[in-house]
C-alpha cells in the first residue's frame, strides 16, 4: 500500500469528494527532523488503520461510501480496438 501511495502523482483525485493522494502520500514520507522514529511509528499506525477499514470492507463485501461513486473515462485509441 506504502508503495503505490508514494508513486502516485500527489495531486491525483481518488474520489469524487475531492480527496487526493497527497493526504495518504504524506504518511510515507519523512519530515527529515530528529524524531523520525516517532513519526515513523505514527505513520505506520495510520496506514495500518487505514488498512483495516479497507480490508473489512472487503471482507464485509460493504463498499466505504466514498468507493459509491467513481467516474471511469475510457477513450477508444482505434476505431475496432477497445
Amino acid at each position: 500500500m506504502t508503495y503505490a501511495f508514494t508513486k502516485g502523482k500527489e495531486r491525483t483525485t481518488t474520489s469524487p469528494s475531492g480527496r487526493h493522494l497527497g493526504y495518504n502520500k504524506a504518511l510515507t514520507v519523512s519530515d527529515g527532523e530528529d524524531n523520525n522514529v516517532v513519526m515513523k511509528a505514527s505513520s505506520l499506525k495510520m496506514l495500518s488503520a487505514y488498512n483495516v477499514m479497507i480490508n473489512a470492507a472487503l471482507v464485509l463485501g460493504t463498499p466505504l461510501h466514498r468507493w459509491e461513486q467513481s467516474i471511469v473515462l475510457m477513450i477508444e485509441k482505434e476505431k475496432t480496438n477497445h
